[in-house]
């Protein structure tokens, strides 16, 4: 029994640090702009804030609205 909670704890202890490594500080928005009748909407202006900060980022749809 000890041995088998010894390998579990040095399992936890190695796999922690590259969980750990793998947390990424940033995300995707991915979406489309429609019309209320359902056509996209190619260069609408897209701006997208961080409440928390501020920052702002703009960017415009594509020719599918994406």
């Amino acid at each position: 029994m000890p041995t088998k909670r010894l390998a579990f704890i040095l399992l936890a202890i190695l796999t922690v640090p590259a969980a750990l490594q793998a947390q990424e500080a940033r995300g995707t928005i991915t979406g489309r702009v429609i019309d209320p009748s359902g056509a996209v909407v190619a260069g609408a202006e897209i701006r997208v804030t961080n409440v928390a900060t501020g920052t702002s980022i703009a960017g415009r749809t594509n020719d599918s609205g994406n």
